[in-house]
C-alpha cells in the first residue's frame, strides 16, 4: 500500500495554537489535481473550504473553489462581514460569470474579526429530485 501524498507534509500542519480545525476530501472536478487546490485554503484573511460545483471560473489549474476562496480573501481584506456585502460578492464574482452553476457550500473563518460563516446555496434548476435538495 501507497503511503498517502500528504503525509510528507503533515509536520507543517500538525500544530496550531487555533481552537479551529478544517479537515476536507476533494474530488477533484474541477482544477488541478495538486496541492494548490487542496483544501482548507489557508490564505491570509481567511481559511475556507468549498463544496459544489462551479464551472467556467479559472483557467482549468486552478479549481472553483480555490477561486471562490481567494476572492473572498481580497473583499475581507477591506470589509467586514455582513450578509449583504457577502451576497453581493458571491452573486458578482461567483455565480454571474460561471458557465454553470450547481452548488456552493463554504464554510470560512475570518481571521481579522475570528468569525465563522457557513454558506448553503444551489440552483434550483440543476435538482434532480427532492432528495437531492435535501442534500443541500
Amino acid at each position: 500500500m501507497r503511503e498517502p501524498i500528504y503525509s510528507q507534509y503533515l509536520a507543517d500542519f500538525a500544530y496550531s495554537p487555533s481552537r479551529i480545525s478544517f479537515v476536507h476530501a476533494r474530488l477533484a472536478t474541477v482544477g488541478d489535481k495538486s496541492l494548490a487546490n487542496n483544501q482548507p485554503f489557508n490564505l491570509e484573511y481567511v481559511i475556507g473550504m468549498h463544496n459544489g460545483s462551479v464551472s467556467g471560473l479559472t483557467d482549468g489549474k486552478e479549481s472553483d473553489s480555490r477561486y471562490i476562496i481567494r476572492t473572498l480573501d481580497r473583499h475581507f481584506s477591506s470589509h467586514t462581514l455582513s450578509a449583504a456585502s457577502l451576497e453581493q460578492i458571491l452573486i458578482t464574482h461567483v455565480v454571474l460569470p460561471s458557465s454553470d452553476y450547481g452548488a456552493l457550500n463554504l464554510i470560512v473563518y475570518l481571521k481579522k474579526s475570528n468569525l465563522l460563516f457557513v454558506v448553503c446555496s444551489y440552483n434550483e434548476a440543476k435538482l434532480h429530485s427532492p432528495e437531492h435538495a435535501s442534500y443541500y
